[in-house]
């Protein structure tokens, strides 16, 4: 908790910079949205004084939502909960603003918490094509860091109809990275590797992919237009670069003595995958909602430099979330009395799963590196079978299910909008070294109970203890990866 301790100041210092910074917000504003291209002006040098006159709206933008938030704390008129919510519509606008955010979260499982800085640019080409640029840089206390970049364009040339509608349009993005992870563990593949049996390693991994999404939306129900259906295909080609070594101790070429070659064999890979998720609009009667969305995606990885290395893999999740909703209540936000009405939910019950399957030809094997985990976090931060340690078990071909009961605690909180819930989890899953191995024989379970802080609607720390397992229980503390955006997010 130090380090999340450290952030928070870093985010007190950010609020105490020089007073002789503040200006005008709405001079600053006009003067940004006049700037024009002149003939003389370079368009390059033109792009940087507009995003420059951006990040200078934001702070000024900072500054009066902090300003009004102190100012609450010194005015008796304004009651407790209009003083917290200004506190926290500041602590939004540093944490996220038009032209920057600070990427604040975990880093993969077992290497601390990641803060940096990432830079964001939308603006509109032409009337009928929006562009949107970003660039983060993070790091990690031990050495763990992640930098990247991407650039999305979205035309909105395509026509629409009532059965079928393109409701977001096409996007072509291209994304490029690097990330350096400092320690992974490795127990050996398989469900019967032992504790014992357990080595380090470091890996580096440099992506460059293109991507095109399509949204489409259907209606399939004419008279109820607001039942539909989201569809979005996706093709996506690019490579990946690896770089693998030993960490801390025991590294884990010295645990495999004569395995070394097979296990920091680091080849190239160039990579096509087509993919698509279903996500229908939210249904129900009554007290009761539900949602639904199911992803696949279906890869190709071509290994380059280094023979025997090349397999498919497919990959499908899902989820169902029931959403119990009972009343609702009201959160004061401003000094004039005004008042924001809030639904209430009783409860949530969220059901995930996800499968990948994979399949080489003959003479071709998996790298261990890129084979899926299944028992605590794995690489993207996503938790399965908690009770066990990061990264425990690891195969070709991994299943998994989660259950979540979620019950929000804002009566007890007196009605702030920042609430607890309390949360009872079971999961279940497994590793296989085989494709017929993926069944519900010998499944690993665990079982957590603990409580979540949200922020924006989503669960963002959760603080929970897991037991169940046959290697004992342990404590969790994390961080929602979605909080402020996981670097590779809409990549594979």
């Amino acid at each position: 908790m130090s380090r999340l301790q450290g952030a928070l100041l870093f985010l007190l210092v950010a609020l105490a910079w020089p007073e002789h910074m503040q200006g005008q917000t709405d001079a600053l504003s006009q003067s940004a949205s006049t700037m024009a291209t002149t003939p003389q002006e370079d368009p390059v040098a033109h792009y940087f004084k507009d995003y420059w006159a951006s990040l200078r709206l934001d702070w000024r933008t900072l500054k009066r939502t902090c300003d009004n938030a102190r100012q609450g704390d010194h005015n008796p008129k304004v009651s407790k909960y209009v003083r917290f919510n200004q506190w926290v519509a500041c602590g939004q606008d540093v944490a996220d603003g038009n032209a920057y955010a600070i990427d604040f979260g975990m880093a993969p499982a077992g290497n601390g918490v990641r803060l940096g800085l990432k830079l964001k640019d939308n603006k509109a080409l032409q009337q009928n094509l929006d562009s949107n640029l970003e660039f983060d840089g993070n790091d990690s206390y031990n050495g763990t860091w992640t930098t990247y970049g991407y650039w999305s364009l979205r035309p909105h040339w395509f026509s629409k109809t009532d059965f079928l509608k393109h409701e977001d349009d096409p996007f072509f993005r291209i994304f490029g990275g690097s990330q350096k992870i400092q320690l992974l563990p490795y127990y050996g593949e398989g469900e019967q590797t032992q504790v014992s049996s357990m080595s380090y390693y470091a890996l580096q991994r440099t992506p460059v992919a293109v991507r095109v999404d399509f949204p489409i939306v259907l209606h399939p129900d004419k008279q109820h237009r607001n039942r539909q259906i989201a569809l979005t295909p996706t093709v996506q080609l690019g490579g990946h670069w690896y770089g693998l070594a030993d960490a801390s101790s025991p590294g884990i070429s010295t645990v495999n003595v004569g395995l070394g070659t097979n296990l920091l064999a680091t080849p190239k890979y160039f990579e096509q995958a087509v993919g698509f998720s279903i996500v229908p609009s939210t249904y129900g009667a009554g007290h009761l909602e539900q949602n639904d969305t199911v992803a696949m995606v279906v890869s190709n990885h071509h290994a380059v430099g280094i023979g025997g290395y090349s397999f498919r893999q497919f990959t499908g999740n899902w989820s169902h979330n029931f959403i119990f909703n009972c009343d609702k209540w009201e959160v004061p936000i401003s000094t004039g009395g005004s008042a924001m009405v809030t639904e209430s939910h009783c409860f949530e019950l969220d059901l995930n799963g996800g499968v990948t399957a994979s399949a080489t030809d003959a003479g071709n094997t998996i790298p261990f590196f890129l084979q899926p985990t299944v028992g605590g976090s794995d690489i993207g931060g996503i938790l399965t079978v908690p009770s066990y340690a990061d990264y425990r078990f690891r195969g070709p071909d991994a299943e998994y299910g989660t259950a979540t009961l979620r019950y929000p605690l804002y009566r007890v909180l007196h009605k702030l909008a920042l609430p607890l819930e309390l949360e009872a989890r079971t999961d279940t899953g497994k590793a296989s070294l085989r494709r017929d191995g993926l069944s519900i024989d010998h499944m690993r379970h665990s079982y957590s109970v603990g409580f979540a802080l949200k922020v924006g609607g989503i669960p963002a720390v959760d603080f929970f203890y897991s037991w169940g397992g046959k290697e004992g229980s342990r404590p969790h503390a994390l961080l929602n990866p979605e909080i402020l955006g996981s670097p590779l997010t809409g990549f594979w």
